[in-house]
């Protein structure tokens, strides 16, 4: 088994001879890790995610088709991504390298597979805040452990989903790395082989809902925009330091994601960081202003300056947008737009516009226009196109914040903590289940965990769909007989060209696959 695991993690290792059975100097280590070829790290990582994920996904494919349709047949698509840490063992050698001791040309002993970092579980994992700036204190990091962090993509339900209609909520993907590093490019690397999946099995782009580590933290071109790109939707919550608002397109603003009118008030625009001042000195009426008295109230209000979007945003980060005064979706009246549309000479786009803002629909009275106002305020076109940049982009989602439907898409970002406790459970947080030098070794057997997690939760979800099939009535068919074989499975199959004998296919198990 040693024999055929170090064959294996040969061909797909980045970092070979950096990993060792005891610990070697801090100078050491750094040198061999310096004499590395970038280009075959590169390409031996790609190898290493291909086959995890192979591992991951076999664990779905050793089930016939029936299964597989019956798993399949809830899911949109749509994903929640986290990390969680893989503790690595030591007998000898404790802890891992300090910062003061890096790059110092330091004769300290190096712990023994070198790669990993300290992971902590507050923030971002790497010893930062969810901000990746701001450093945790001491006391806050006091409990580090040296290891690796995997990431794993979970499928999840959308927010259409109902009681009867839930996902099985397997993992699809997985990543490594150190811990805290390559956030946004480990996260891309799970949404794209969850996408690969998804596709391959006629199922298209969902929403994928990460936390704040991962959204809107990491870098908008490194994450959000190429999964924009794929065709996917975002949501996720914000730091205390990325509430409030931000300078918008044609002279909007954006408010914790959603572009709104300028003319919002400081209390609409403050209201989430108001509240989350008020929970920590437990005063629910601390900070409330105009005629607002609870936090729902206020986000109630703010809606009616948001602009209306005419279509979410496509694949390049366009959409269209207008000003809620004139706009039959938006909840605004504004003196300053009605002067702007009385001086427009096309007698036909003036009157359509005073008919959109004349229609009879109470709307809230601005009395606080822009001084200085912008393109959103001033122009006589119907709608506007805009583009999102790196940082309209970090900052937007397609869920209002704090809406219904939010809280229905972001709750579910508990499933995949609660895969992440699961397959730790099953032994992945047990490190003499991992007594392995090497960082394809931990990746590949953190993949096997997962792979084995799904079992247990497909062989859960087929025990209770098949007793329900025991106690369901028969259907007598047409001849008043019962069919002797009923389809459990009526939907056409997706792919005609390999539809013989569903119910006998099977293929390899995932340790036949990874060999």
């Amino acid at each position: 088994m040693q024999s055929a695991m170090d064959r294996l993690s040969d061909l797909v290792e980045p970092f070979p001879g950096i990993a060792t059975r005891a610990p070697r100097p801090i100078n050491e280590v750094e040198a061999a890790i310096a004499a590395l070829d970038a280009d075959e790290i590169a390409a031996k990582r790609d190898r290493l995610l291909w086959l995890m994920n192979a591992i991951v996904h076999g664990s779905l494919y050793r089930y016939n088709r029936e299964v597989r349709r019956a798993i399949k047949r809830t899911w949109r698509g749509s994903l929640a991504i986290d990390g969680t840490k893989l503790a690595i063992s030591s007998t000898k050698f404790g802890g891992g390298v300090r910062k003061e001791y890096r790059n110092c040309n330091s004769t300290r002993m190096h712990h023994s597979e070198a790669m990993g970092g300290w992971y902590v579980r507050l923030g971002d994992h790497g010893g930062f805040h969810e901000d990746g700036v701001t450093p945790l204190s001491r006391k806050e990091v006091r409990d580090a452990t040296w290891a690796l962090e995997v990431h794993f993509g979970v499928m999840i339900d959308d927010e259409h989903a109902t009681k009867s209609n839930r996902t099985l909520n397997l993992a699809v993907a997985v990543s490594i790395d150190t811990p805290g590093a390559r956030i946004g490019e480990n996260s891309l690397t799970v949404l794209e082989a969850a996408h690969k999946f998804a596709t391959e099995n006629g199922i298209g782009p969902g929403t994928v809902v990460g936390d704040r580590a991962v959204m809107p933290n990491a870098q908008y071109k490194k994450f959000k925009k190429p999964a924009r790109e794929l065709g996917y939707k975002t949501c996720h919550d914000y730091t205390s330091t990325q509430l409030g608002k931000i300078d918008g397109p044609i002279g909007s603003v954006q408010v914790e994601g959603q572009f709104c009118c300028p003319a919002i008030s400081a209390a609409m625009t403050n209201a989430t960081k108001n509240a989350r001042k008020r929970l920590d000195t437990v005063d629910d009426d601390a900070d409330t202003a105009e005629p607002d008295r609870t936090y729902a109230q206020q986000l109630e209000r703010r809606t009616l300056l948001n602009l209306p979007i005419k279509e979410i945003p496509n694949a390049d980060g366009e959409l269209r947008i207008s000003c809620p005064a004139s706009d039959p979706r938006g909840g605004v009246s504004c003196p300053l737009r009605e002067r702007v549309v009385a001086q427009i000479e096309d007698a036909e786009l003036r009157n359509k516009l005073t008919d959109r803002m004349n229609d009879g629909k109470t709307r809230l009275r601005i009395t606080n226009p822009p001084v200085m106002p912008g393109a959103i305020c001033t122009s006589t076109q119907l709608t506007h196109k805009v583009k999102l940049d790196d940082k309209t982009g970090k900052y937007y989602q397609d869920y209002a914040y704090k809406s219904p439907s939010w809280y229905k898409m972001y709750g579910q970002r508990q499933q995949v903590e609660t895969f992440n406790k699961d397959v730790k459970a099953n032994g992945m947080s047990d490190t003499k289940r991992r007594r392995v030098r090497g960082f394809a070794k931990q990746g590949i057997l953190a993949a096997m965990f997962a792979a084995a997690t799904n079992v247990k939760r497909i062989n859960a979800f087929n025990a209770v769909r098949n007793a329900n099939k025991q106690n369901s009535p028969t259907d007598p068919g047409p001849s008043g007989h019962p069919d002797p074989d009923p389809d459990p499975d009526p939907d056409p199959d997706p792919d005609p060209d390999h539809s013989i004998a569903v119910r006998d296919e099977d293929l390899s198990p995932p340790d036949e696959i990874a060999a």
